[in-house]
């Protein structure tokens, strides 16, 4: 799965706005873009980013390891996000919007959404996505690791 196909997928659907529905659709899959992402990021950089590294179970196993309320949690934990660069701060900030977004999009029928929003939002989730993963590897590592793993006291 290319993230940044799904992203094509959200900007076709958010062009054809004449129903909410695609609407919606595109708000949805602007999250889940960002999600797999993520997903990605993190078994490429744990279990490595080659052909043969992505056929491993274990490839598999991280990139499913991925919660969406752990997500949510450690996006919401400013004193874990402050230590690290202003692309890792607004990524945890696109993630909690899009999460938002996206469940607001799937579970409220009262919710609206206007197309130049909705394309504007799309946009900025993938600049922020690609100045993320223009960083330092070792920075990307750290910074998904407290993503995706659990805090212990």
């Amino acid at each position: 799965m290319n993230p940044f196909e799904l992203f094509m997928v959200s900007n076709l659907l958010a062009n054809r706005a004449d129903s909410d529905a695609f609407l919606r659709r595109a708000v949805s899959t602007m999250y889940y873009a960002i999600f797999h992402a993520i997903c990605i990021d993190v078994a490429d950089l744990w279990i490595g980013a080659d052909e043969v590294s992505r056929l491993d179970p274990a490839w598999l196993h991280v990139y499913r390891s991925v919660n969406h309320s752990a997500l949510r949690k450690a996006c919401n934990d400013e004193k874990l996000i402050r230590v690290y660069p202003p692309q890792c701060r607004r990524l945890a900030e696109i993630i909690l919007f899009a999460l938002e977004d996206r469940h607001e999009a799937d579970y409220n029928p009262h919710s609206a959404f206007a197309q130049s929003e909705v394309k504007n939002k799309i946009v900025v989730t993938e600049k922020t996505l690609q100045e993320f993963l223009a960083l330092d590897i070792s920075v990307r590592r750290s910074f998904l690791a407290h993503l995706v793993l659990p805090a212990r006291n």
